[in-house]
């Protein structure tokens, strides 16, 4: 049985580069990597290995999955999101620090009465945080906004901060529409994924699995976030 181990891939990986495609491996696949498919999809990763032609990667948020090898496209590393940037305001030609992504999500989250994990959890099954992101059909930035629903949004959705002002404010949309479904949530998200023309036609989450595993992944790493959170303030007031 032929095994490479993604985080110790040098030879044999040289031996079974047909088998990754393309897989950039390597230096070893370090924490919370990004694998990309051949269908544009991307999965945050921990670990990986290749077993006979099979891809079996470990997501950050727990739990195994397996692909065909052929399948995965390339590894990107895990990407950082910039503290703070710069820009000209006013005719003074004096320059402000505008908000970082995360003060933006955080904002953009309250605006919409959002929970920031929620936006968070989108942002990371969406792009992996990157703010180059542009997916095969054509949808752009850290939220994956297609061209169509920026234009609705009045937002340019290659400008990260203006990005998750769209894609925050179109979730709360979608939330809005399924109000009073038992499952909203899930129809909400499998809106974001596959249009609500899609959740219309199938009277709730559509049964296509790139999207049944979207959903799953965003529910779970929000659920994760609020969990990890509760247990933070239960600990710091503990130690009061």
């Amino acid at each position: 049985m032929n095994v490479v181990i993604c985080k110790n891939a040098s030879m044999q990986y040289r031996r079974h580069r047909s088998l990754l495609a393309g897989l950039a491996l390597a230096t070893g696949l370090a924490t919370a990597e990004t694998v990309v498919l051949k269908n544009g999809f991307r999965l945050n990763v921990a670990e990986c290995a290749v077993v006979s032609g099979t891809a079996k990667l470990r997501l950050s948020s727990g739990g195994w999955i397996e692909v065909s090898a052929g399948e995965v496209l390339r590894v990107e590393p895990d990407s950082t999101i910039p503290a703070e940037t710069e820009r000209p305001t006013g005719d003074s030609g004096e320059t402000e620090a505008a908000p970082s992504l995360e003060d933006q999500i955080d904002r953009s989250a309250s605006e919409a009465a959002l929970p920031g994990e929620l936006v968070r959890a989108v942002i990371w099954a969406e792009s992996g945080a990157r703010q180059d992101a542009v997916s095969p059909k054509g949808a752009v930035g850290l939220m994956q906004l297609m061209p169509g629903t920026a234009a609705d949004l009045g937002v340019d959705p290659r400008d990260p901060l203006e990005n998750i002002d769209g894609g925050t404010r179109y979730l709360r949309q979608l939330l809005e529409r399924y109000e009073g479904e038992p499952d909203q949530l899930e129809r909400a998200l499998a809106a974001y994924n596959a249009g609500p023309g899609r959740v219309a036609e199938h009277g709730g989450l559509p049964p296509y699995p790139e999207t049944v595993g979207y959903v799953a992944r965003v529910v779970r790493r929000f659920l994760q976030s609020i969990q990890t959170d509760a247990g933070d303030r239960a600990g710091t007031g503990a130690s009061k």
